[in-house]
């Protein structure tokens, strides 16, 4: 067994599962991927609305 390099340091998430390992070799370098789930982060929208009154009556 030897060290494993990682591309991205630091950025491994310990608190999420894990899943479908992949391990691959290109005749140079030994590569795996997995996914990760985590939970959702999208945003819930609101219904307050944002509006200008420019006082613009004609464009020409």
């Amino acid at each position: 067994m030897n060290w494993v390099r990682l591309a991205e340091h630091g950025r491994i998430p310990t608190d999420v599962k894990y899943m479908n390992p992949r391990i691959s070799f290109d005749g140079l370098n030994w590569w795996i991927s997995v996914c990760v789930e985590f939970p959702d982060c999208k945003e819930t929208l609101n219904d307050d609305g944002v509006g200008k009154d420019l006082g613009i009556k004609d464009l020409e």
